[in-house]
């Protein structure tokens, strides 16, 4: 998660912890569930006619830094978050496609990605049937 949308969430469930008078993990708790049924609803999102892949780096962990980055998932047209997926490789954004119906995959539309070949991989294998527009 970014820096800011990760101070933004600290912040809200922090609020929300104070306002309820409770520990903050417990209001964490209750939105971790909550959201993960929110996401997992193939309904919460409706029809994507337009999908991107875009990668962040979150983080530099280690003695040595080392980049941490995930992926988004988003539906372009709307401006709306799909998803975020651990690291910015190819098997991740696969599995996270391939949970998807296939007339989900198989629907019309168009797919967006930077330059990354790893998303390439991903849109070729998973969306084949999607023009890509770079």
């Amino acid at each position: 998660m970014g820096d800011v949308a990760g101070r933004q969430a600290r912040s809200a469930v922090s609020g929300v912890a104070a306002d309820l008078a409770c520990d903050w993990h417990t209001v964490n708790d209750a939105v971790m569930l909550f959201g993960k049924l929110l996401i997992d609803d193939p309904a919460h999102y409706g029809t994507v006619e337009s999908v991107g892949l875009d990668e962040t780096l979150y983080k530099r962990d280690g003695p040595f830094r080392t980049p941490c980055w995930s992926t988004q998932i988003v539906d372009v047209a709307r401006g709306q978050l799909l998803d975020v997926v651990a690291s910015r490789e190819v098997s991740p954004a696969c599995a996270w496609f391939a949970q998807r119906p296939q007339a989900r995959r198989d629907g019309g539309g168009w797919a967006t990605l930077d330059r990354s070949a790893a998303y390439r991989v991903v849109f070729d294998m998973m969306l084949p049937t999607r023009g890509l527009s770079r």
